[in-house]
């Protein structure tokens, strides 16, 4: 098995090796990973940007086949780096560029590579709400304040607790880029609940046992949901994980939901592509969520989204996390306003329809109080423009 898995990597390294020169042109910017890089690569100009694929054994990864064969040589002197560490360094050397920018940041050998180049200015931007078992597995590595990046651009003020513990650098809080690209939402009639999926169809725990799979967790609450929507007279509709550049995929989430709701009690939104969830849901303003990034940049920009929490974490009133890093809405409490971690009928209902019937004024008092710390909305980037308009970005 050890063999089959090495042999099958080496295949799709060989696949995705490149004989283009882009690879030797000079460039003001180089961000740091496609696999996330790809979501913002068209905020940047690309005459001055180079998006790099460091995870040079992924599908569709570009790979240098010149630049490749020098690091292998290079592995006779550096025998303590991976090949893929030491090809990220050898693109450096290469592209020379100024500002090294990654929407990855768990990907902990960007710090290495500031220490490495330190003249270079590497900024760092928040991809996705953070959670409390990426802390714990960082500090495996025991850093502690130790890497210093020039700046951390966050999501909102909590996270400052979050990166702290292992970074050292200058914060910015930008809010959600993508999200900024975004008016506030502004509809008034609620005819449909959309329910954000937190299906991946490339987990085993949705794909196999299906009798076994989350029964209390998921299936119930989604059952609620739907009996909800017949009850208030409200379509369901669904924003699917998947999308049509991947076919298989969105065929295993939609029999995902037809098995459990029925196939005649909701729709399934069309996402042509990964990154449309943004364009689709500004045609809605009433939501569900199991605490996904999507739901904070939603309500972020005054949509009304209720979040079951209890599919995802329970409530703790332990202070031994680094710095009190509050990972999702229950670090308030257990139920508020528009959450709960008590997945049940009462419960759900409570929120769904408190936010269904709230009034504007009181739903924006809600948003500074709870998701601001969470989630800025700054739709004109009015906070950081200068220094964004610096490192590329077209604002």
């Amino acid at each position: 098995n050890f063999f089959v898995q090495n042999i099958s990597k080496i295949l799709r390294l060989i696949t995705n090796l490149s004989f283009s020169f882009e690879f030797f042109k000079r460039k003001k910017i180089l961000i740091y990973d496609s696999s996330t890089g790809k979501y913002y690569s068209s905020f940047f100009l690309s005459s001055k940007v180079f998006i790099f694929s460091n995870r040079i054994f992924e599908k569709n990864s570009k790979v240098s086949f010149f630049i490749l064969i020098w690091t292998i040589f290079d592995l006779i002197k550096f025998k303590n780096t991976k090949l893929s560490q030491q090809y990220s360094i050898n693109i450096f050397k290469i592209i020379n560029p100024r500002i090294v920018i990654t929407f990855t940041d768990y990907d902990l050998f960007i710090y290495k590579l500031k220490e490495i180049f330190p003249k270079k200015k590497f900024i760092i931007f928040q991809h996705q709400i953070r959670a409390l078992r990426l802390l714990r597995k960082i500090n495996t590595h025991k850093l502690k304040n130790n890497y210093k990046i020039d700046h951390a651009c966050i999501f909102g003020e909590n996270y400052k607790k979050f990166y702290s513990n292992f970074l050292n650098t200058k914060f910015k809080v930008t809010g959600s880029i993508r999200n900024n690209y975004f008016k506030e939402i502004n509809i008034k009639k609620i005819t449909s609940l959309v329910l954000i999926s937190r299906f991946r169809p490339h987990l085993k725990k949705y794909t196999s046992n299906f009798s076994r799979v989350n029964i209390n967790k998921e299936l119930v609450p989604l059952k609620i949901i739907k009996n909800f929507c017949m009850d208030k007279g409200l379509k369901l509709k669904i924003l699917p994980w998947s999308s049509s550049e991947n076919p298989q995929e969105e065929k295993i989430e939609r029999n995902y939901y037809n098995r459990i709701l029925g196939e005649q009690s909701f729709s399934f939104l069309n996402k042509k592509k990964f990154d449309d969830s943004y364009s689709i849901t500004k045609k809605f303003n009433f939501f569900i969520s199991f605490n996904s990034t999507l739901s904070y940049e939603l309500l972020s920009r005054n949509a009304r989204v209720a979040f079951i929490l209890g599919a995802n974490s329970k409530f703790s009133k332990k202070k031994k996390d680094l710095k009190n890093f509050s990972q999702n809405l229950t670090s308030f409490k257990p139920n508020g306003p528009f959450w709960t971690s008590n997945p049940q009928k009462k419960e759900i209902y409570r929120i769904l329809n408190y936010l269904k019937n709230v009034n504007k004024k009181k739903l924006y008092s809600l948003k500074n109080m709870y998701i601001k710390p969470f989630m800025i909305h700054d739709n004109n980037f009015n906070k950081n423009k200068k220094f964004l308009k610096n490192i590329g970005l077209k604002i």
